[in-house]
């Protein structure tokens, strides 16, 4: 790198690098792009039920899915075995990871069920598995009960109320329209 130039990219990736400008930028359209599918979405506004620190949420969470680094970080403790899930929980006394747990388990579901859903224009597209209707529903529980879950360990993590456990908790709470905007 010449002298006197600052590194242009924070870190690198393995498919690209990003600049925390561009990084910004990508979340700042994804917000958008939420706020616009919520406005579409017949009998949603932005007052009913709709809180915008779970849209920032939602938007870091899209952002963080896109990035191998999350994938190498989530994907060993991720499991569409809800007993697994719980199991490894109650085999670790470290109280981070029981909250990351239960939380990459339940951002990966809402995700799954949204964006990678069968049912989705994307997946019609590329089709991939036949989903079972049972299956759906048990997916739909599980993630709500990771994302009460993960609120309750977040708050143990600090001993009261966090910002980021109320997010989770109203994720929870309104799973199904934050899926729907999704």
């Amino acid at each position: 790198m010449e002298e006197g130039k600052s590194q242009k990219h924070s870190a690198p990736y393995l498919y690209f690098s990003l600049s925390n400008e561009d990084r910004e930028s990508a979340i700042y359209f994804l917000l958008e792009s939420i706020l616009k599918s919520k406005d579409q979405s017949l009998g949603l506004t932005r007052t009913l039920s709709f809180d915008e620190d779970v849209n920032i949420y939602l938007a870091h969470l899209l952002f963080a899915i896109s990035l191998p680094e999350y994938h190498d970080m989530a994907d060993p403790f991720l499991s569409n075995n809800t007993n697994e899930v719980f199991e490894w929980v109650r085999e670790t006394d470290d109280p981070m990871l029981r909250y990351f747990i239960f939380k990459v388990n339940a951002d990966h579901l809402l995700v799954e069920s949204t964006i990678f859903s069968p049912d989705s224009k994307l997946a019609k597209r590329f089709p991939a598995k036949k989903d079972v209707p049972n299956e759906k529903n048990e997916d739909r529980l599980s993630a709500i009960l990771y994302y009460n879950q993960a609120s309750r360990c977040h708050a143990g993590l600090y001993d009261k109320k966090t910002g980021v456990g109320e997010v989770l908790g109203k994720i929870a709470g309104q799973f199904d329209t934050y899926r729907q905007v999704l």
